[in-house]
């Protein structure tokens, strides 16, 4: 609660000849969190206002040595007053700080991007995750208020990560899945993409060998201002639902399922799917899903969709794609109007 007497103006330490401090020229940030110190033993590459040390660096032996006299995830490039975020005071000093100190200890950049610095600082790329197999999931997630175009993302990629066959991507709170084109450079392990343009968070999984996915499209529903979809009473959704098969085998004698709450109705339960080659995916199938005509109370349901086949002559099926939806008479947050920032 007295976070806020914590707050700090922090500046560039003058005369400093550090690497750090030669990378990073004028800076200015603010912080919270601020406790007093003395530096016994460090060079010292930002300070506060007054002098008094704010970050310390120092190599010792074979390893290297940093202390941040506050929150570091607090800081921001501006006064200490808030409003200064979108004035002539506001700039990118917090990032410049964070890369300049990860290059002084020798921390390797996962990626690298084409996307222009007033945008890309609102962008969070994660180390990427692979499993036993060598497949890989790549989240990304964005804070601007608005769309984030398409953009171009080079991956330093684990050395336990294989070569993909297919990369898909899920965007928002959608369940529709899409393909991203690829290029795989095998010498330098360097994977390259062309993500789709996205709002809040992106995943791509970059693949070899693993189960079907369900792709889920609804067409055209009400949705919210988190996007997530919402019926009222009578209302009718056409869904268009896809299978993905990331693996070197066919998918053969295949269906996909449709489940829902009771009392929702459907126009098909079930669709036969012919075979879906490797690294291949089907043919669009419809679905139309309606609300009940009654509602009493506000509810999140699941629309559940599955797929089952087979894959040689083992048993195969997705996990379950399922869009959840609000059922209620009339919407509890409406969507802002849409725009984008350039």
């Amino acid at each position: 609660d007295e976070l806020y007497k914590t707050s700090v103006e922090i500046k560039d330490a003058p005369g400093s000849e550090h690497p750090i401090s030669k990378k990073l020229v004028k800076t200015m940030v603010s912080a919270m969190g601020y406790n007093e110190v003395k530096n016994i033993k460090g060079t010292q590459v930002l300070q506060e206002n007054n002098g008094r040390p704010y970050m310390t660096v120092r190599e010792e032996g074979k390893g290297k040595v940093s202390y941040f006299a506050g929150y570091l995830g607090t800081m921001y490039g501006a006064g200490c007053t808030r409003f200064e975020w979108t004035d002539t005071h506001a700039d990118n000093s917090p990032y410049r700080i964070v890369d300049a100190w990860a290059e002084w200890i020798g921390a390797e950049k996962i990626c690298e991007t084409d996307v222009k610095d007033d945008r890309k600082y609102a962008l969070r790329f994660e180390s990427p995750l692979v499993d036993k197999k060598g497949n890989a999931m790549l989240g990304m997630v964005s804070q601007l208020r608005g769309e984030m175009d398409s953009f171009r993302v080079k991956y330093k990629m684990p050395k336990e990560f294989k070569a993909p066959k297919m990369v898909l991507a899920t965007r928002n709170s959608s369940r529709e899945i899409v393909k991203v084109p690829f290029h795989y450079d095998e010498k330098t392990r360097e994977l390259t993409l062309r993500m789709p343009n996205f709002r809040c968070w992106v995943n791509a999984l970059a693949l070899n060998d693993i189960d079907p996915f369900v792709s889920v499209e609804a067409v055209q529903p009400n949705r919210d201002a988190y996007s997530l979809v919402w019926y009222k009473p009578g209302d009718e959704v056409t869904y268009r639902v896809k299978v993905f098969n990331p693996s070197g085998k066919a998918l053969k004698d295949g269906e996909v399922e449709l489940r829902l709450p009771d009392g929702w109705f459907c126009s098909k339960e079930k669709i036969k799917l012919p075979e879906v080659p490797a690294y291949g995916e089907s043919k669009v199938l419809k679905f139309k899903v309606k609300a009940p005509l009654f509602n009493s109370c506000r509810k999140l349901e699941p629309v559940n969709f599955i797929y089952r086949g087979k894959r040689d002559a083992a048993d195969v099926k997705s996990s379950p794609a399922v869009e959840m939806v609000w059922f209620q008479t009339e919407p509890q947050n409406e969507p802002e109007k849409e725009f984008k920032v350039k």
